[in-house]
C-alpha cells in the first residue's frame, strides 16, 4: 500500500480520529485486499471496508462477506466490513466523509483515482480527507480467483489467499449452492424467453436511442431473496443484471426497461441516484412505463 510518509506523519499528529475507508467490489477479496486493510489498520484508528452490493455473475456480496469473516480472525480489531447500501460504494464514501469531526484516508485501487478527483479539486471542502493509492497486486486479481473457485482447484485458490487462510474454507463458501456463472442475454438462454427478451431490448434501445449494453441474466432461485432485488445497473461496467427465475415476462421486461433508462442516463452524464424519489429513479420509472405500454400494445404475449 503506497501511503506516503508525509501523509502518515500528518495523520498521526492529528488530534481528531482517523478512519480509513476502503471501497471496492471484492468479489471475492484476495490476499492483496487483505494486505491493504492490515497495513491501513496500523495507521488509522479504524478501517472500514465498503463492499459493493452488486454481484459479479453469481459471486454475491454475501459470499464475499463470508470470506472477509475468515480474514477478520487474523486482522486487527479496528477493522469493520460493510456491504454498501448503494450500488456504488464510492457514493457511500462521499456521504461518510462529510463528517468534519473525523480525518479520513480514502484508499483507491488501480485505475480508480479519477473517481475521487473532486476531493483533490476542492481541498477546502475536503480538508479532512486524503486519498491514497492502495497499490497494485502482482499476480493477484479477483478474476483469476473466481476461475480457481469455479474449477474447485484448492492449490490454485490458495495462491490468492493470506497464508494462514485455508483454501478449503473459502471454497466451502461457494460450494454450498449450485454454482454457475451467469449467462449473457446475447448468448443462448431459453427457447421460450430469450427471443422475446432480445426483441424487447432492441425495441427499448431504439426508443432510448442507445446501443445495447451487456445484460447478464440471473436464473438463481435465491438471488432476489438474498439481495432484495430483481436486477440492477452497474455504471462502471455499463452492465445490466436481471433476475428471470420465477417471474412473468412483463415483470422481467419492466426491470430491463428501468435499467436501460439508467444506462441512457449514465451515457448522458447524469449523476445516478438510486434513492427512492430521486430524479433519476423517477425518470427511470416513468420512461420504463411508457416503453412497456408501447411494446405491450404491439406484443400482447408479454402479459400471458
Amino acid at each position: 500500500m503506497n501511503i506516503g510518509r508525509e501523509i502518515v506523519q500528518e495523520l498521526v499528529e492529528s488530534t481528531t480520529p482517523i478512519i480509513a475507508l476502503y471501497p471496492g467490489k471484492f468479489k471475492p477479496p484476495h490476499a492483496g485486499h487483505f494486505d491493504v486493510v492490515a497495513k491501513a489498520a496500523n495507521v488509522a484508528d479504524k478501517v472500514i471496508v465498503i463492499m459493493s452490493n452488486v454481484p459479479k455473475d453469481e459471486f454475491t456480496p454475501e459470499d464475499s462477506m463470508k470470506v472477509w469473516r475468515l480474514y477478520e480472525d487474523i486482522l486487527p480489531d479496528n477493522v469493520q466490513i460493510l456491504i454498501s447500501g448503494k450500488s456504488s460504494p464510492v457514493s457511500e464514501v462521499f456521504d461518510i466523509i462529510k463528517d468534519k469531526a473525523t480525518d479520513f484516508i480514502v484508499l483507491y485501487g488501480k485505475g480508480e483515482e479519477s473517481r475521487y478527483r473532486a476531493i483533490e479539486k476542492d481541498p477546502n471542502t475536503y480538508s479532512n480527507v486524503k486519498i491514497v493509492d492502495a497499490g497494485t497486486f502482482e499476480s493477484l486479481n479477483a478474476t483469476d480467483l473466481r476461475t480457481a473457485i469455479r474449477n474447485k482447484d484448492l492449490e490454485d485458490i490458495q495462491k490468492f489467499l493470506p497464508k494462514s487462510i485455508d483454501a478449503k474454507k473459502v471454497l466451502d463458501v461457494y460450494t454450498q449452492k449450485e454454482f454457475k456463472p451467469g449467462p449473457i442475454l446475447h448468448e443462448s438462454f431459453t427457447p421460450q424467453k430469450a427471443p422475446l427478451m432480445k426483441k424487447f431490448v432492441e425495441y427499448a434501445c431504439n426508443e432510448l436511442e442507445i446501443n445495447e449494453p451487456q445484460i447478464s441474466v440471473i436464473n438463481s432461485p435465491t438471488y432476489s431473496q438474498e439481495n432484495h432485488s430483481f436486477g440492477g445497473y452497474i455504471p462502471s461496467e455499463e452492465k445490466i443484471l436481471v433476475v428471470v427465475h420465477n417471474r412473468n415476462m412483463a415483470d422481467i421486461l419492466r426491470t430491463l426497461a428501468h435499467e436501460l433508462v439508467h444506462h441512457h442516463q449514465k451515457l448522458n452524464g447524469d449523476e445516478l441516484n438510486g434513492e427512492d424519489g430521486s430524479n433519476t429513479e423517477n425518470e427511470a420509472n416513468a420512461r420504463a412505463g411508457v416503453i412497456m405500454r408501447k411494446f405491450g400494445r404491439e406484443n400482447p404475449e408479454i402479459f400471458e
